[in-house]
Protein backbone atom coordinates (compact mmCIF):
# COMPACT_ATOMS: atom_id res chain seq x y z
CA UNK A 1 0.00 0.00 0.00
CA UNK A 2 2.65 2.18 0.82
CA UNK A 3 4.82 1.12 -2.20
CA UNK A 4 1.14 2.12 -4.33
CA UNK A 5 1.00 5.33 -3.20
CA UNK A 6 4.84 6.32 -3.76
CA UNK A 7 4.22 5.19 -7.28
CA UNK A 8 1.36 6.92 -7.42
CA UNK A 9 3.34 10.48 -6.29
CA UNK A 10 6.23 9.91 -8.49
CA UNK A 11 3.47 9.76 -11.31
CA UNK A 12 2.12 12.52 -10.68
CA UNK A 13 4.75 14.43 -10.32
CA UNK A 14 6.20 12.94 -13.44
CA UNK A 15 3.28 13.89 -15.08
CA UNK A 16 3.29 17.29 -13.77
CA UNK A 17 7.31 18.21 -14.96
CA UNK A 18 5.91 16.80 -18.47
CA UNK A 19 3.06 19.50 -18.43
CA UNK A 20 5.31 22.14 -17.74
CA UNK A 21 7.86 21.44 -19.86
CA UNK A 22 4.85 21.16 -22.66
CA UNK A 23 3.73 24.89 -21.81
CA UNK A 24 7.26 26.00 -21.76
CA UNK A 25 8.12 24.64 -25.51
CA UNK A 26 5.03 25.77 -26.84
CA UNK A 27 5.19 29.26 -25.10
CA UNK A 28 9.19 29.23 -27.25
CA UNK A 29 7.28 28.07 -30.62
CA UNK A 30 4.57 30.87 -29.63
CA UNK A 31 7.85 33.41 -29.47
CA UNK A 32 9.82 31.89 -32.70
CA UNK A 33 6.54 32.43 -34.26
CA UNK A 34 6.25 35.70 -33.81
CA UNK A 35 9.93 36.64 -34.18
CA UNK A 36 9.87 35.11 -37.45
CA UNK A 37 6.64 37.55 -38.43
CA UNK A 38 8.32 40.63 -36.95
CA UNK A 39 11.39 39.66 -39.01
CA UNK A 40 9.51 39.14 -41.87
CA UNK A 41 7.27 42.38 -41.60
CA UNK A 42 10.87 44.03 -41.04
CA UNK A 43 12.43 42.38 -44.63
CA UNK A 44 9.88 43.47 -46.39
CA UNK A 45 9.99 47.07 -45.22
CA UNK A 46 13.63 47.16 -45.30
CA UNK A 47 14.50 45.14 -48.71
CA UNK A 48 14.22 48.03 -50.80
CA UNK A 49 16.55 49.81 -48.41
CA UNK A 50 18.87 47.08 -48.28
CA UNK A 51 18.70 46.57 -51.65
CA UNK A 52 19.94 49.90 -52.50
CA UNK A 53 22.91 49.68 -49.72
CA UNK A 54 24.11 46.65 -51.13
CA UNK A 55 23.98 47.83 -54.49
CA UNK A 56 26.28 50.52 -53.41
CA UNK A 57 29.05 48.37 -52.06
CA UNK A 58 31.95 48.05 -54.40
CA UNK A 59 31.56 44.65 -56.01
CA UNK A 60 35.57 44.33 -56.03
CA UNK A 61 34.76 43.61 -52.33
CA UNK A 62 32.13 41.42 -52.61
CA UNK A 63 33.69 39.05 -55.31
CA UNK A 64 37.10 39.10 -53.14
CA UNK A 65 34.98 37.84 -50.20
CA UNK A 66 33.63 35.17 -52.63
CA UNK A 67 37.10 34.27 -53.35
CA UNK A 68 38.29 34.25 -49.96
CA UNK A 69 35.27 31.53 -48.95
CA UNK A 70 36.87 29.46 -50.82
CA UNK A 71 39.12 26.94 -49.60
CA UNK A 72 42.97 27.06 -50.49
CA UNK A 73 42.94 23.26 -52.11
CA UNK A 74 39.74 24.16 -53.92
CA UNK A 75 41.48 27.11 -56.18
CA UNK A 76 42.97 26.48 -59.45
CA UNK A 77 46.30 28.85 -59.87
CA UNK A 78 45.32 31.91 -61.46
CA UNK A 79 42.47 31.78 -58.64
CA UNK A 80 45.36 31.77 -56.05
CA UNK A 81 47.42 33.91 -57.92
CA UNK A 82 44.79 36.68 -57.85
CA UNK A 83 43.58 36.16 -54.21
CA UNK A 84 47.91 36.47 -53.54
CA UNK A 85 47.67 39.82 -55.21
CA UNK A 86 44.50 41.08 -53.82
CA UNK A 87 46.15 40.37 -51.03
CA UNK A 88 49.30 42.21 -51.52
CA UNK A 89 47.07 45.34 -52.89
CA UNK A 90 44.92 45.12 -49.55
CA UNK A 91 48.16 45.33 -47.22
CA UNK A 92 49.72 48.13 -49.76
CA UNK A 93 46.39 50.04 -49.21
CA UNK A 94 46.82 49.60 -45.62
CA UNK A 95 50.53 50.75 -45.52
CA UNK A 96 49.76 53.92 -47.45
CA UNK A 97 47.08 55.07 -45.48
CA UNK A 98 48.97 54.18 -41.62
CA UNK A 99 49.56 56.96 -40.13
CA UNK A 100 53.40 56.37 -38.61
CA UNK A 101 53.77 59.22 -36.58
CA UNK A 102 50.18 58.56 -34.52
CA UNK A 103 51.38 54.95 -33.48
CA UNK A 104 55.49 56.20 -33.35
CA UNK A 105 53.48 58.53 -30.28
CA UNK A 106 51.77 55.96 -28.33
CA UNK A 107 53.56 55.00 -25.24
CA UNK A 108 53.03 51.65 -25.25
CA UNK A 109 54.47 51.24 -29.11
CA UNK A 110 57.26 53.34 -28.15
CA UNK A 111 58.02 51.05 -24.99
CA UNK A 112 57.38 47.98 -26.74
CA UNK A 113 60.16 49.10 -29.74
CA UNK A 114 62.16 49.57 -26.62
CA UNK A 115 62.38 46.41 -25.71
CA UNK A 116 63.07 45.22 -29.38
CA UNK A 117 66.48 47.03 -29.66
CA UNK A 118 67.66 46.44 -26.54
CA UNK A 119 66.95 42.58 -27.67
CA UNK A 120 68.65 43.10 -30.68
CA UNK A 121 71.89 44.99 -28.99
CA UNK A 122 72.11 42.12 -26.87
CA UNK A 123 72.02 39.57 -30.01
CA UNK A 124 74.71 41.49 -31.53
CA UNK A 125 76.98 41.45 -28.88
CA UNK A 126 76.84 37.45 -28.95
CA UNK A 127 80.33 36.45 -31.32
CA UNK A 128 78.15 34.24 -33.86
CA UNK A 129 75.31 36.26 -33.79
CA UNK A 130 74.94 35.96 -37.58
CA UNK A 131 74.29 32.34 -37.27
Amino acid sequence: MLKEKLDDLKSHNFKAKAAEQREKINKLKDTDELIAEAEAAVSEHSAPVMEKALSEVPSKKASAAAKKSKPAWATTEKQAEENKEAEIDDLLEFAYELDYEKYMEDFDVRQALAVIKERVAKIKEEPDWKQ
